[in-house]
């Protein structure tokens, strides 16, 4: 149940999140834009959910494994037609490189809709897996020196292009582009407090697997 909390007067409550995302997102809207989001989803599949060993990854699969090393993809493809009787469209999942892993993309919307639709696919995920026997995990990281999983916000904003990057290739933003990059670095510390709600998140955080490690920006870079 998704559901907006109010004081005893019917105001909203400060601390509710989604009037604080609501809130944020209205200042957007009276500077001219509409952020959307479409996030990718990352997850792994462990035979079970036994905290007296270590995780047993389901399958050998790799990166965009189509052999008989997948064995999750029927498990992937009831989830798929799970969320879209719930008119959550996704993209079709994928296997990723750590073993066992997989990403899947929802299709954008407002990010109010988008956060309400990750916790959907979360639940989803996790009861189509435990109805075949098996345990789904959003756990950011396995073990020491494995590539690890989390969740790649993809976003946009509209309404306010003129302002942000110039027109035509190669895209190149402007002052305000620019701007919209840098402010939140310094916030980075706050920032991850958000992002990274668990002692597991951060030991993601390491050099050499694609997690931002670095306090800056760049086009094409995973390390910021």
């Amino acid at each position: 149940m998704f559901c907006d909390i109010s004081d005893l007067d019917g105001t909203p409550f400060q601390g509710c999140p989604r009037h604080v995302l609501r809130r944020t997102l209205q200042s957007a809207v009276e500077r001219g834009f509409t952020f959307y989001a479409a996030p990718e989803i990352e997850y792994f599949y462990f035979a079970d959910g036994d905290p007296g060993h270590p995780p047993q990854t389901l399958d050998a699969g790799s990166y965009f494994e189509l052999t008989g090393a997948d064995q999750t993809s029927d498990i992937r493809q009831r989830t798929v037609l799970t969320l879209e009787e719930m008119g959550i469209p996704s993209s079709t999942p994928s296997t990723r490189t750590p073993p066992a892993s997989t990403r899947s993309t929802c299709a954008t919307t407002d990010a109010l809709t988008m956060a309400d639709t990750v916790m959907s696919v979360r639940l989803v995920v996790k009861e189509m897996a435990r109805q075949q026997g098996v345990h789904a995990s959003f756990m950011p990281s396995r073990w020491p020196g494995s590539r690890d999983r989390g969740c790649t916000p993809t976003s946009r904003c509209s309404g306010g292009d003129q302002r942000l990057r110039r027109p035509g290739p190669p895209p190149r933003p402007l002052r305000g582009g620019r701007g919209v990059h840098r402010r939140p670095a310094p916030h980075a510390g706050e920032i991850t407090a958000i992002t990274n709600q668990w002692v597991n998140s951060y030991k993601r955080l390491v050099t050499g697997y694609e997690a931002p490690i670095h306090v800056s920006w760049a086009r094409n870079n995973r390390s910021p």
